[in-house]
């Protein structure tokens, strides 16, 4: 029976389950809430919805159905609906839903920003398709410098790796030469540059997660509180202290300005 692993957009697998275990149920239900079969709880954010997608047993092939409304990803096409096979790959919110024991992440990421300064950004490449750009709904997003919302396109076969400019107003130059809308191909060697921010085609160096829940046995591993938040302070950005408190006094402010008109001319 296929195993399933979750990752996350760094790389990180986060959960393992195998099929067997839910083959009398038939189904498998994947989200934020606590009831689902797969409880994305402690890893999920607002992009996972409660109930995402929902994982059908039927006439002994596996489905899969999106129950979210922010959908499900695969080759950089939303689906509803689609019969699994090994080696699928979808992309959910920032999570990614593997089908197959095999099935993970390619052995190659981009990366941006200043090495120097040891600011490097890292974004993984999947397997087949990968949209890249400044929009959030890209499998790899970068918010720098003029980079469009949905700039290029890169394509993972094995070792065989290509970049597409899906841009025709903001340039794409490889190697110092200005890309059109043809595919090219490109290597860890390979000079790219994204209107006027430089990124690098290389090696991933994966993160290791000795923290992965895994319902092999039926049940989710117990994690302790300090375990979540071990993962949750690797996996997310949290907000400042400071920020939030400026946010919360600027709300007040607000609320104090708005009175005081009301009182002024009512």
């Amino acid at each position: 029976m296929p195993v399933c692993h979750i990752y996350n957009s760094a790389g990180m697998k986060l959960v393992r389950f195998s099929t067997e275990h839910y083959v009398h149920t038939g189904r498998i239900m994947v989200g934020r809430s606590s009831h689902c079969t797969i409880s994305l709880k402690i890893f999920a954010e607002s992009y996972i919805s409660r109930e995402h997608f929902l994982l059908d047993k039927r006439m002994g092939v596996w489905h899969i159905i999106d129950r979210s409304h922010i959908g499900l990803v695969k080759d950089m096409v939303k689906i509803k609906e689609a019969q699994l096979e090994v080696g699928d790959i979808f992309r959910f919110g920032q999570l990614f839903f593997c089908f197959g024991e095999k099935t993970a992440p390619s052995p190659y990421e981009i990366t941006w920003g200043a090495e120097t300064s040891n600011a490097v950004v890292r974004g993984v490449l999947w397997p087949g398709m990968n949209s890249i750009g400044a929009s959030a709904d890209n499998y790899i997003t970068i918010r720098q410098g003029n980079i469009s919302r949905f700039h290029g396109k890169i394509t993972v076969h094995d070792d065989n790796i290509s970049f597409e400019n899906c841009n025709r107003n903001i340039k794409t130059t490889i190697n110092g030469a200005l890309l059109e809308n043809n595919p090219v191909s490109i290597n860890t060697g390979t000079r790219i540059m994204l209107a006027d921010i430089p990124i690098r085609l290389q090696k991933a160096e994966r993160i290791s997660n000795d923290l992965i829940i895994d319902t092999n046995e039926n049940q989710l591993k117990n994690i302790s509180a300090e375990e979540a938040l071990a993962i949750q302070s690797r996996i997310k950005t949290r907000v400042p202290f400071v920020v939030l408190c400026l946010i919360i006094f600027s709300l007040g402010f607000l609320t104090f300005l708005m009175v005081m008109l009301y009182i002024l001319f009512y």
